[in-house]
């Protein structure tokens, strides 16, 4: 009965946590959390955009802007992501955001998967992390 009321209590503290938001130019609010890992990755955005789809990616730069769409008031989920090779569009749901407030100075590291469409190869992120200078 304890260890019951225990792992509740855990469950609920963790959906009512705390979430950042990315504060850069074009800058909307959107809170989020931290996602699942992926296994298999790449390191670069110039390895990324050419990766079959669904393939899995580890890309540390910085996100430098959030895109708006015309459709609407809605928070967009679509950001430039910048390394050193490139930049890409990346789409970034709420729950894979950080805890940590973070803007274009900041260094991140993003966990996803490539995704080919219509307009060239963008990155779906799982996951979102500041990296500690």
């Amino acid at each position: 009965m304890k260890f019951r009321s225990l792992a509740i209590a855990v469950l609920a503290s963790l959906a009512f946590s705390a979430h950042a938001r990315y504060m850069g130019p074009g800058a909307v609010a959107i809170p989020a959390s931290a996602a699942t890992a992926d296994t298999r990755m790449l390191g670069k955005v110039v390895q990324a955009i050419v990766a079959p789809d669904d393939s899995l990616v580890m890309l540390e730069g910085h996100i430098i802007q959030q895109q708006r769409l015309r459709s609407g008031n809605a928070p967009d989920k679509f950001y430039t992501f910048k390394d050193d090779t490139g930049s890409v569009t990346v789409e970034i749901k709420p729950k894979a955001m950080p805890a940590q407030k973070f803007d274009h100075k900041t260094p991140v590291r993003l966990f996803g998967e490539v995704d080919h469409g219509r307009y060239g190869a963008k990155i779906d992120v799982k996951r979102i992390e500041i990296v500690k200078s």
